[in-house]
Order: structure tokens, then C-alpha cells, then sequence
């Protein structure tokens, strides 16, 4: 007997069960063409993107950083009338946001209000023309918190490192590095309160709040992410050849393992990553020009992709996972020219799927029998005005049905358990 389960059955006649978590996904316009680069989000579920934009003649850069809630919903925005680019973010002890970039091809750092967005400090290098400030990352000793962010340039150049009092934006030191890197250091992960990584094109430097470290090389084409694996390890997501690797390193200690993964597909970039919980590693970035995620155990056991197709191309620029186990990918899509693109957040299920809107109370909407041997019944919805999609244990689509009101047949899927 063919046994088939639609998971969603318990959502639609209850939807209140709905109520605990919103989805997602939405589309920012900041100006002709959108470059995010970096994202976080709260204990809340807020989240914070930065980046810059430009006219559609590829000028006039300006910087933007952009905080919404955990429905989406915008709270404020900051752009620069001056030329400059936000390059990263975190958030710091005290709640606040710091953004680090380059204005007018200086290095430039300051510190804002996270609840209005409001500037409370900010520093600017005055001799350093063509560096910028590629990472910020807040650092402790368990009693004092500095700001610690890494000067960058796109030319061959010795890895330094500039220190701020985190309170009041005091420049304290800075601190160079004896090796030499000859790309730009564009991403950095915070490993524990007083230790992080910071990535190039083929190597990480660990930085800790004492002033040791180590230097990790490596082959790599492109580093996608430098994320925490877990409360004594993390992990980089480097992409080698025809496929993701992932490196898994002891925080302040020896001991280093990985594994490849093969991409597939032959048409495809890779351009971020993150961690869901102890469940999944999440890379994102396209398949055959789709924004795509791939999900990789994380015990290193397998890998899996899921492509989302929309009526815009999409690309991944980043992904995160949140503290309520769903995650939130950022990217760009491209709007009605060539040229023009906005910023995109979309937020999911651990399983990489969008959930519905939320019902509202009056709805009542029956799917039956549940579970079924090949016919279900959907009676509730408006006639003619239904698109349902069947999707597989893996959140692949098997079916689509439109315009429907009654009956369904599920006599040529695969036996267990499906979600509409």
C-alpha cells in the first residue's frame, strides 16, 4: 500500500502553529546597481547587510548599510555622499554595529547605534591612499574589548593589522605582519572571544588578542567563507578544482582534517558560507546562473545542492545560519537591465525551503486523507487561484499542480513522506 504524508497538513488546519517563525523573501533597491558584501544577524533574528552601490555607469561609489527585522521588514538605512565602501561589519559587546570599508581610497571605520542607526564614532586613515579595512572584529581579553581590523590593498603588501578601543574608537596600535600576501584580505571569521582568521586568495592568518597567531596556507582558487565549526574548531570552505573543500582546524591548537566534495554541475560560482547549528555546513552561491545552496553534513559525510529558480537571476553572495536553526541567504538579483541590480534577503527552513505566508486565523483550508494510498483532497482555497508544489524529503519538486480545487493524484511518486 502506498503510503504518502503531507507534512504541511497540521499548519493549514491549525495556523496558529505558524506564528513562531516568519519567512521570507524579500527585495532591497538602494541604487542602480547593488554591491552587498557583507552580512550578520542577532540573537533576535535582525539582520544587517553592508556593501556599496553605484550609478549605472559603474560610478560614483557609495557606501550603504541596511538593517531589517526578523520579518524583513526594513528599520533603517545609512548611505555615504562621499566616495567610499563598506567591506564588513560585526556587531560588538555592547550591541552596537561597527562598519569598515575605504572612503575616498582611505581606510575608514566607525561605529553605529544599532537600534537607529546613528553614528557613534568614526575613524579615517589619512595615510594610506589605496588601502582599505578589509575585516572588523571585536576581540577581549575577558575584561577589555578592542576592534581589530585588517588593512588591505589589491597589490602585494605586508598583512597589518590596526587596534581601536572599542567604547571610544581610540586608535591604539597597529601591528604588522611579517609575511608579505599579494591579495587583498576580503573575509575574517570570529573563532572565540579572543582569537580570529582572516582569509585571502590561498591562505588564513589566525589573529589573537595577545598578538600571536599562525599563518595556514593552502591550495585554493577562492575561500568562500571562514566560519566557527564548533566551541573548539573552525572551518575553512575553499573551493579547489571542480569542487568545495572544507578544512576543519583546532582553535588555538594543532590538529587539522577535511574533505572535497564534487560540484557536478559544470556552470556554477561559489561564493559564501555558513554553519547551521551541528547539522549542516551551507555553501552558496549559482548553478547554471540560479542561486543555488549547497548543503554539506556535518559530520563531512555528503553533500547535497538545491537550486532556486526565480523570474531574475539570483547569486548567493553569503548565507547564514541562525540561532532558531533556520538560515538567511544575501545576494544580488538583477533587475529589469543589464546593469542594474538589487540587494536580496531570503530566509529558510534547516531544510533550504521558503514556508508560506502565514494563514490568517479565519482561513480554513483541509487537505485529506492524510496519510493517502494515491488521491488527496484539497477543499478551502479559492478555485482557480492555486498553484500547489509537492516536494520530496531532499526539497526537490516531483509535482505542480495550478488552478486546482479538488482532487490531486500522487499514484506516480515514490512512496513516503512528501510536503506541499
Amino acid at each position: 500500500m502506498k503510503t504518502k504524508l503531507p507534512f504541511l497538513l497540521a499548519m493549514l488546519i491549525c495556523p496558529m502553529l505558524l506564528s513562531s517563525q516568519v519567512y521570507y523573501d524579500r527585495t532591497y533597491d538602494i541604487g542602480d546597481i547593488d554591491h552587498p558584501v557583507a552580512f550578520i544577524a542577532d540573537q533576535a533574528g535582525n539582520v544587517i547587510v553592508c556593501g556599496w552601490f553605484e550609478d549605472e555607469n559603474h560610478e560614483n561609489q557609495r557606501a550603504f548599510a541596511l538593517k531589517v527585522n526578523n520579518l524583513g521588514d526594513e528599520v533603517w538605512r545609512i548611505t555615504s555622499e562621499e566616495t567610499s565602501k563598506y567591506m564588513a561589519l560585526c556587531i560588538t559587546e555592547s550591541g552596537h554595529i561597527a562598519l569598515a570599508g575605504s572612503k575616498s581610497d582611505y581606510g575608514f571605520l566607525h561605529l553605529i547605534n544599532s537600534e537607529s542607526g546613528e553614528e557613534i564614532w568614526s575613524y579615517a586613515d589619512d595615510t594610506s591612499e589605496g588601502f582599505w579595512f578589509g575585516s572588523v572584529n571585536e576581540l577581549s581579553n575577558g575584561t577589555d574589548f578592542r576592534l581589530h581590523a585588517a588593512i588591505t590593498t589589491d597589490a602585494t603588501h605586508p598583512a597589518t593589522y590596526y587596534l581601536f578601543d572599542a567604547e571610544n574608537g581610540n586608535f591604539i596600535e597597529s601591528v604588522e605582519n611579517t609575511n608579505n600576501i599579494n591579495s587583498p584580505i576580503y573575509l575574517s571569521g570570529k573563532m572565540a572571544t579572543d582569537e580570529i582568521w582572516l582569509g585571502y586568495l590561498d591562505a588564513v592568518f589566525c589573529s589573537r588578542y595577545d598578538g600571536s597567531g599562525f599563518v595556514w596556507s593552502f591550495g585554493a582558487e577562492h575561500i568562500a567563507g571562514l566560519d566557527k565549526y564548533s566551541a573548539t574548531q573552525g572551518c575553512v570552505v575553499r573551493v579547489a578544482g571542480h569542487s568545495i573543500g572544507l578544512l576543519i582546524q583546532t582553535i588555538q591548537g594543532d590538529g587539522t582534517y577535511g574533505e572535497f566534495f564534487d560540484i557536478i554541475q559544470q556552470d556554477y560560482t561559489v561564493t559564501g558560507s555558513g554553519i547551521l547549528g551541528t547539522d549542516k555546513v551551507l555553501v552558496t552561491g549559482t548553478i547554471e546562473g540560479e542561486l543555488a545552496i549547497w548543503f554539506i553534513e556535518h559530520d563531512l559525510s555528503g553533500m547535497t545542492d538545491r537550486t532556486y529558480p526565480g523570474d531574475s537571476p539570483r547569486m548567493g553572495i553569503d548565507i547564514l545560519g541562525l540561532p532558531s536553526n533556520d538560515m538567511i541567504v544575501m545576494g544580488t538579483e538583477n533587475g529589469g537591465s543589464a546593469n542594474e541590480t538589487d540587494l536580496f534577503l531570503m530566509k529558510l527552513d534547516s531544510e533550504g525551503l521558503v514556508s508560506t505566508q502565514e494563514l490568517n486565523r479565519e482561513d480554513k483550508v483541509w487537505i485529506s486523507p492524510n496519510p493517502t494510498t494515491g488521491t488527496i483532497n484539497i477543499s478551502g482555497l479559492e478555485k482557480g487561484n492555486v498553484e500547489v508544489s509537492i516536494y520530496n524529503n531532499l526539497g526537490q519538486i516531483v509535482k505542480k499542480v495550478s488552478n486546482t480545487n479538488q482532487h490531486i493524484s500522487l499514484e506516480e511518486l515514490t512512496n513516503g513522506f512528501i510536503l506541499l
